[in-house]
């Protein structure tokens, strides 16, 4: 790894790095309760379901219209430069709309 990319890499600051990994604990948590079939997260909560499905198509949405102005403004960082953390958030619309279907099934 280049200095300058270890610069970049070590300049995000603490709170951030704190948030990443508070919403991957509780990632995890919902996983190994769904895992488990039982506890808090896999109760059916119906209106959190919708709250969560209309959240993911809005967040999934956002990370579309991110693609398409970073793509008119940076053309030749077309496909993988700099879009890998818009793929990253898709990919976690995708984790909130699969929990918001489950809870809404589940009634």
């Amino acid at each position: 790894m280049s200095t300058a990319a270890t610069r970049r890499a070590s300049a995000q600051p603490a709170r951030l790095e704190r948030t990443d990994k508070r919403d991957a604990l509780l990632r995890a948590a919902i996983d190994t309760f769904a895992a488990r079939g039982s506890g808090y997260w896999v109760q059916p909560w119906p209106r959190l379901g919708r709250i969560v499905l209309v959240w993911s198509y809005l967040y999934a949405s956002a990370m579309a219209v991110r693609y398409v102005l970073r793509m008119a403004r940076r053309p030749d960082q077309r496909w993988f430069g700099g879009t890998i953390p818009i793929i990253f958030h898709v990919v976690l619309a995708i984790f909130q709309w699969t929990f918001a279907r489950y809870q809404l099934v589940r009634v």
